[in-house]
């Protein structure tokens, strides 16, 4: 089974949370045929082990899907957009999932005294995320999930 680097801020919730968020998208990576492997992020060890670990999970992986949704404020984890970076540079496939709101909704309802004063343009492309982070983000893990399945197995099939 292809293994899926599950990756995104979930790391930081309560363990009860973290766990039940683990379990939802394990049973929904299995039921498309594919194996979550989630960061490994054990307290009081060497932050540039816990990188290293991780971005060789990365590599070690047939594909990524990232939560970026908001992550305290309007922006995705700062760590899980680094993680997207370098699975597209080693040629990764990535899915990613961003919630319903496009980034001009989102930016728009956190600003108290509109955009126009706090920034003289909020890009409008219709996007979940920023533009970089690519056109194709879903609005949900589960759309996510199958765009990423999709992938994953035709890739398979191709090379076979």
């Amino acid at each position: 089974m292809k293994k899926i680097y599950c990756a995104g801020p979930f790391v930081f919730l309560m363990p009860e949370d973290r766990q039940k968020t683990q379990c939802w998208l394990q049973r929904k990576l299995l039921e498309q045929r594919l194996e979550p492997l989630f960061p490994w992020n054990e307290e009081g060890r060497d932050v540039s082990k816990i990188r290293e670990i991780n971005l060789i999970h990365i590599e070690e992986s047939a594909g990524v899907l990232a939560d970026l949704r908001p992550f305290r404020g309007t922006e995705p984890d700062a760590g899980t957009v680094y993680e997207c970076a370098w699975a597209s540079c080693v040629g990764i496939p990535l899915a990613a999932y961003a919630g319903g709101k496009t980034y001009k909704e989102s930016v728009t309802d956190i600003l108290t005294t509109g955009p126009e004063e706090n920034y003289r343009l909020i890009e409008d492309f219709g996007l979940h995320c920023n533009l970089m982070l690519g056109s194709d983000v879903c609005s949900t893990a589960s759309e996510a999930i199958r765009s990423l399945a999709i992938r994953i197995h035709s890739q398979a099939r191709h090379a076979a």
